[in-house]
């Protein structure tokens, strides 16, 4: 699976049946539940190099809302690089330089946090870059929060 695959179903339900399949298509059997005082349940997965990210519709819903998916690379301890096309032609070999090439001059950047964001009013994609090697390491896709 690439990224597109993720990406696609963004601000779709958690019970919608085309994320259930999505689930199902990494290894997610168990149904995510908010953790008590949290702000969203996560499935991740860490072998694969990727989170998911659902957070609920609403202050008083019980409604996940597939919020946003993380592509991570082994620079972050515990995973292995998720294996998939990256979003935008990005490479974990990616340099910041490299990055803005590829995406332009970014909505926001914080050099003390070691990332870059762009912007658009359906979607917003975080480079973080490693500490030392400065790669790319993390690539997160999420939508404008809903609630």
């Amino acid at each position: 699976m690439d990224s597109n695959d993720f990406i696609a179903h963004l601000g779709k339900a958690y019970d919608a049946p085309e994320v259930q399949r999505l689930l199902a298509a990494v290894g997610v059997t168990k149904k995510l539940k908010m953790p008590k005082d949290d702000i969203e349940a996560r499935a991740d997965l860490p072998k694969l190099g990727l989170s998911l990210i659902f957070k609920p519709e609403g202050p008083k819903s019980s409604v996940l809302i597939f919020q946003a998916a993380m592509f991570l690379s082994n620079d972050n301890k515990g995973y292995t690089s998720y294996s998939g096309a990256l979003p935008a032609q990005l490479l974990w070999t990616d340099k910041p330089a490299e990055v803005r090439v590829k995406l332009g001059k970014p909505t926001e950047s914080k050099a003390a946090l070691r990332l870059d964001r762009w912007k658009t009013p359906d979607q917003i994609l975080t480079i973080e870059y490693a500490k030392e090697s400065k790669r790319v390491h993390c690539v997160t896709v999420h939508i404008p929060k809903t609630a």
